[in-house]
Formats: C-alpha cells, structure tokens, sequence
C-alpha cells in the first residue's frame, strides 16, 4: 500500500543491516539504492483525479521528474511524468488546469517496474529497453515501496566500480614480490549471482569469480559454504583443499594454477558415524563441471568420490596415465599420454578429447560401451581396428596421426552411428581419389575432412569402384553393334593401392599406373585409332552414368558415329535404348 512508502531512516537502515549479514556484501540491489535516492523521505504521491497543473506544480517544488498516482481508496494505480505532460497535453494544445491526471497517466498494467532484489545493471537495461527515465519499485504483493531515477542507477553504478577498482589496487599492493592470500574484503567484491538455497530455499549468492589476482591461498572459501559456482583461474593456487567446505559446490573453474594433484579435497559424505552429528549437511561432492587445464598434473587420482562429474578438462598438463574417471566428458589434450590402458571397463564416457598426445595404442577405447565423440588428433597412431569396435562412435577426429594404408580404416565400415570423419593431413590422404577410396569404405560418413559428403560424390565414389559394372556391362552387350568386348576405362580403385605400383584390371586385362590414371592399349594399334578409341570409350562411359533421361541418351548415342567414325563405321546404326531407370552423375 501507499503508506509504506515513506520509509523511515531507521527501519530502512535496519532493512539493509539484514540484508548485509545474509548477503555478505551490500551488492547495492533496488531496495538498498531507493534510501539514497531524491525520492527517498518525500512524498511523490498524488491522486488521479487532481490536475496535471497540481501534479507539474508539485515536481516542480521538489525538483521530481514522476509521480505515483493513486485512487480514492489509496491504491497504486500508475504514474504520472514531466515527459506525459508534454507529449499528452502541451503538444496536443490543451489546458494542463482542465486535464486531469488520471487522463494522461500510464496505468499499472501497462507499466514497467523493478522487483526491490534487482541489481543496477538490472534495472539500467530495463530503461533503456524501455526508454524510460524513472522506475518504481514494488515489492512482491505489486504493491509500490519506492521510486527510482536513472541518475540514481548511475550514481550506485559508479559507486560498484569505484570499490572494485579500490580492492583491486589494495590486492596489488599486498603483493610487493610475494603471493597473495585471499580475503574476505575482495570475497565480498566479487559475489554475483542471486539464487536460493537449494535445502533452505534463502536467497544467496552462488557465484564467486576472483581471476589473475596471484592468489596461492583460498582457505577464507571456508565461510562461504553456500557457493555453487568458482571460478579462480589464472592464479598461483596450489591445493583446493578448502574447498571440501563447499557441500553445493557444481561448476569449479581452476585453470592456469600451479596444482600438481588432481582435486586435493573430498566433500563429507554421510556415514554411519557421522548420521547423527551433522549427516543432514554431508551430502557429499556435487560438482558437475571441472576444469583443471593449464596446470602441473602429473597423474589422476580416483574420483568415485566425486561421483556426478559430467565434464573434466585436463588440457595442457603432465599426465601421463589415465585413471580414476568415471560417467563424464573427459579432455586430456596436450599431455603425454602414451596409450589408453587406464581406461577400465563399464564407464560411462560419452566424449573424450586426448588430442596433442603421444598415443600409439587405442585398445583401451573399445571398454567404453557408451563412447560418441573421440578426438585423437595429432597422436601417434598408424591403424584405427581398435577404435572399429566401439559401436556407438558418431564423430571421429584421427587427423595428423600415421595412417597411411585404406586397410587400416576399414574397421570403421562396421561403425553404422558414424558421421564425423577427419583423417587430414596424414599419410592416406596422398593417395590417389582418396576422398572417394575413403567414403566407398564409410557410406555412413557424412562429413569427411571438415568437408560435407554430398549424394553426388558418394554416387561417383561407388561408380569408380564399379559397384555400377555389371549394369554398364548389360547395357554395352545389348545395345553396342561391335564385335570389341566391353572395356572398363575405370581405375580399378576396388583394388588395394600400393605406391608407385602397377596392377592389372581383374576384368578388362588391361595395365592401369595409378600415377598418372592412363589405360595403356596394345602396342600394335596404332596412335591415331588409339586416341579415338579412348575418346569413344570416354564419350560410352558419359552416355553409362551420367546419362539422366531416355531422350538425352538417344541423341548421344546417335551422334556417336559422326562424332568417332574411325571406330564406328558410317553405316553402325543404334537401337533405341529404353532405360528402366536413372543413371546419375
């Protein structure tokens, strides 16, 4: 109701000396800022059915851009502004005596207003998406407990940065050469986000940031239980064991430290021991997301305690065995890891990233029934069987390792879930049409290489290895008037490729180099009736697979004796050719 809005000193000083002790830190939130505002101790009340003159005679005594309107039983009904004055009586030429307030208000439905919790970035990005100048505050009924300017926000805006940058220049002069231990001033400073308990349902704050700061000591975290997210990258800290004290802890970013073991604490859990003293609090470790990167691990201690951890970034450490996961998402790029043995059977590893690593032997993937994305990038491996028999792979990136033979990929056929493949940059992708060696192999791969497999290419990759043959085969016997046999001007690439290696065509007899692709004929005929033949037997291999339609086929094929009369003869005629289905480019 109206008659709390003029709050008196005291019972407001008592209202933020609560909010201090439970938040820590007077975050400067919308019902903290109303007792510095100039709405703060006047009366900015006026009733809907006086004139706009009382109401702009009034702002005017008391140098106030708004006022609340309300009705005859005292009920806040909406707001009245120096802007409405001029917009809904100046410029529409009437009488500000002869108006009256209720006429050119902005009525509570339509009006924008600020919760008293709000913090002052809040409320600015609700004035300006709203383009207005002035916000009133009402509290959980809707009922209006203070008004707000945006020089008010300012004000509390610049005073948030002023403390900041003051703790900032404290904590730099703390150093002078050595380490810094955290405290509770800069704690303070650097809570944010507003949530609730998640056993008491309070309101707290549940995030704390404090990055490049060169802290090496974190014990002050103790007194603030009730953290839930923790970021302290990018400082000197060499053990987390404070934070056993953060029962509800769920994100904890600690990268670019100096920590040489892998989380150094254990949350308390409930026991029979401990049930009756404090087992309602022990609810152990609940940490969801992990991220240890850029420190000095060398070796990973068992985490079953830390039991619901989905996501664990090791990158750019010393770790050279893997050990101690269990259901997560694990990236231990940038390491020295040899093999993949540590990795036990029946965890529930959906991703792994080990990536910049020294791995030779991935026998240990396959124990990971439940295995989706695996990145084994820059690594040392020559053939990928191993990772054939993990059955639910969808993306695999091997690229910059020492494959170099087709044979050593053909595991992945049997790999029906995968779409994602990356071989590039090694040793295979030399090969002559290796794109097309490689998406005959792996049908279901969608994209290759960073590049996406289209339809078309995986057609010209089944008709090069002559999945189509028996087909172009029928077609040349019935409809070709020439005692020559069918020759297949294909490279045999069905075949295994050896380098630098020449191999016979199975069907056709004939020498294929696969340097330079060229089909080499009898030495007896001559160049002239050589060249035409392989331009004919080119222009029949367009008419077998790139042929489309019935009509299009008739006119190439009828033009084939004008075209290469050497070969054909003036009088060869063509029959009409009736296709019963579409070849395709």
């Amino acid at each position: 109701m109206l008659g709390s809005l003029l709050l008196s000193k005291a019972s407001v000083r008592s209202s933020m000396n609560g909010l201090q002790r439970f938040y820590h830190y007077n975050k400067g939130t919308a019902k903290d800022m109303m007792t510095k505002s100039c709405y703060y101790g006047v009366n900015f009340v006026i009733q809907e059915d006086a004139t706009v003159f009382e109401a702009i005679t009034r702002m005017a005594g008391i140098n106030l851009g708004c006022f609340a309107v309300s009705n005859e039983n005292n009920q806040f009904v909406g707001v009245v502004s120096e802007r409405d004055y001029l917009k809904k009586v100046e410029l529409q030429g009437l009488t500000a005596k002869e108006t009256l307030v209720s006429e050119i208000m902005t009525h509570k439905a339509r009006l924008v207003h600020a919760n008293e919790n709000e913090t002052p970035s809040q409320l600015m990005t609700k004035m300006l998406n709203s383009d207005i100048r002035h916000l009133p505050v009402v509290d959980a009924n809707g009922d209006i407990i203070g008004m707000l300017s945006i020089k008010d926000i300012v004000r509390e805006l610049n005073r948030e940065e002023d403390i900041l940058c003051s703790i900032k220049q404290i904590a730099r002069l703390k150093r002078s050469g050595r380490m810094v231990k955290l405290e509770r001033e800069l704690v303070e400073s650097s809570l944010s986000t507003l949530g609730k308990h998640p056993i008491t349902n309070k309101h707290i704050y549940t995030m704390l940031t404090v990055q490049n700061q060169d802290i090496d000591n974190i014990d002050i975290l103790r007194e603030f239980p009730n953290l839930q997210t923790v970021n302290i990258s990018d400082n000197q800290i060499e053990s987390l064991a404070s934070l056993a004290h953060l029962p509800f802890l769920l994100s904890l970013d600690a990268s670019k430290n100096n920590m040489k073991t892998l989380l150094d604490f254990d949350t308390p859990q409930c026991t029979k021991n401990n049930a009756w003293v404090d087992g309602n609090q022990a609810i152990g470790s609940m940490l969801h997301y992990v991220n240890l990167s850029h420190n000095q691990l060398c070796t990973m201690r068992d985490l079953s305690r830390h039991r619901y951890i989905q996501e664990l970034v090791l990158e750019h450490n010393d770790i050279v065995e893997i050990s101690g996961i269990s259901e997560l998402t694990l990236r231990l790029a940038h390491n020295k890891i040899q093999c993949t043995k540590g990795l036990t059977p029946n965890l529930l590893i959906e991703t792994i990233d080990l990536s910049n690593n020294q791995i030779d032997d991935a026998s240990g993937l396959p124990r990971l029934g439940r295995l989706l994305h695996v990145n084994l990038s820059k690594n040392h491996l020559e053939d990928l069987d191993e990772l054939g028999k993990c059955k639910m792979l969808q993306t695999l990136d091997a690229s910059e390792n020492r494959i170099r033979d087709l044979c050593h990929i053909d595991a992945l056929t049997r790999l029906r879930n995968l779409s994602h493949l990356s071989l590039s940059n090694c040793p295979i992708t030399r090969i002559p049409f290796y794109r097309y060696r490689i998406l005959v192999r792996t049908q279901q791969v969608v994209m290759l290489d960073g590049l996406m497999a289209s339809v078309k290419e995986r057609i010209k990759a089944n008709v090069l290895h002559g999945k189509d043959l028996p087909s172009r085969v029928q077609v040349f016997e019935r409809y070709m008037e020439d005692n020559e046999p069918f020759v297949n001007y294909l490279a045999p690439l069905d075949m295994e490729y050896t380098p630098n290696d020449q191999m016979n065509h199975p069907r056709s007899g004939l020498t294929f180099n696969l340097t330079n692709m060229q089909s080499h004929r009898s030495i007896e005929t001559d160049s002239a009736k050589n060249t035409a033949t392989e331009a004919a037997a080119k222009a029949i291999l367009v008419a077998q697979v790139k042929i489309a339609s019935e009509s299009f086929t008739q006119d190439l094929l009828n033009d084939m004796p004008t075209r290469y009369p050497s070969l054909f003869g003036c009088g060869t005629v063509f029959k009409r050719i009736s296709m019963s289905h579409t070849l395709y480019e």
